[in-house]
């Protein structure tokens, strides 16, 4: 394997020679003999899924996780059910405030005929 090494600035401080040689090891990794290495199938999902995280405290935590188990659910499932069911609460609440402002605006107008 060869031994790659990346020019260091004349300037470098100890923040770029840090990752100079974090990129030197990294490239020093590579294998470049490809005989070695396997095909394999792969499926990529249709839908792709993304990973949140929050903080959440230990007592809110129980809280959610006991909801989880009566609900018969798992948390990641409670909680992104929750999420959404929030989220679209929300836009449903604007959607609803719109029409009722537009409501008003038309019955305004209608009575100033």
């Amino acid at each position: 394997m060869k031994k790659n090494k990346i020019q260091p600035l004349e300037d470098e401080d100890e923040e770029e020679k840090f990752l100079r040689e974090a990129a030197e090891e990294a490239e020093n990794l590579i294998d470049d003999d490809l005989s070695k290495w396997e095909p394999v199938r792969v499926r990529v999902a249709k839908d792709v899924k993304h990973v949140y995280s929050f903080r959440v405290g230990a007592e809110e935590l129980d809280e959610i996780v006991d909801a989880a188990e009566v609900a018969g659910k798992d948390v990641s499932a409670f909680i992104r059910e929750a999420a959404l069911r929030e989220a679209r609460r929300q836009k449903s609440d604007t959607a609803v405030e719109g029409v009722r402002k537009k409501a008003r605006e038309l019955t305004e107008a209608v009575e100033r005929l």
